[in-house]
């Protein structure tokens, strides 16, 4: 077993209404590219549109490792908050990880969302919390590398109307996943040597025979 270090975003898939924190909507990608730790929450977060339900963005994922047979184990962390103060309006936070139409880790193998947070109320941009590394209830184990290295995350704001609409929306500073994977295993390719022997036909010799009697030899 090996541990999977951090992977992060590294490309923008399908951004869908999702702008940066100053409206921007090209490679927006680079808004959330950070690990956890190295997150910078001032002017460098992406936010969903406002007031919207089931409003999707979709990011690519960096490669795996190249020894990686199988996950095992998969956690995410995601450094969110709302991007201005909510009144009464309900707005939350889900994620899951797919490679084309294959659920890699989601809540469910049916590929349902994990919910992150499904009433964030504080904190407000450009002030962020982390979720804490959790763990995803379904992962799927049986993703080849090529799959995960062609995986997505899709970052889903949820949200209920209260009264009248309060103009705000969730935003996410920074996204990773780790976790634990086998390593593949190699398969070693067997030479076969052709080994040639040569050799000589030597000329007979003759045979010699001696007579014990006579102590004569004779040759034929």
């Amino acid at each position: 077993m090996a541990t999977l270090t951090a992977r992060t975003v590294n490309g923008t898939s399908s951004r869908g209404s999702w702008v940066s924190y100053s409206g921007g909507t090209t490679n927006i990608h680079l808004f959330i590219d950070e690990t956890i730790a190295a997150a910078v929450d001032t002017n460098d977060y992406i936010k969903a549109n406002n007031d919207a339900n089931n409003s999707d963005s979709t990011y690519n994922l960096t490669d795996m490792p190249a020894d990686l047979g199988s996950i095992s184990a998969l956690s995410y962390d995601v450094r969110y908050a709302l991007s201005a103060t909510r009144s009464n309006d309900t707005y939350g936070l889900s994620v899951r990880i797919m490679s084309g139409a294959t659920v890699m880790a989601a809540n469910a193998s049916d590929g349902t969302f994990q919910v992150v947070n499904s009433n964030i109320t504080t904190p407000v941009a450009p002030t962020f919390t982390n979720k804490g590394s959790t763990a995803f209830a379904y992962v799927n184990t049986a993703g080849t590398k090529a799959q995960w290295d062609a995986a997505t995350v899709t970052f889903r704001q949820t949200y209920s109307q209260a009264t009248s609409k309060d103009a705000s929306s969730v935003a996410v500073s920074a996204f990773e996943i780790t976790g634990t994977y086998t390593v593949a295993t190699s398969t070693a390719s067997l030479d076969l040597v052709k080994i040639e022997f040569d050799y000589v036909l030597l000329p007979a010799q003759p045979i010699r025979f001696v007579n014990q009697s006579r102590k004569r030899a004779s040759s034929y």
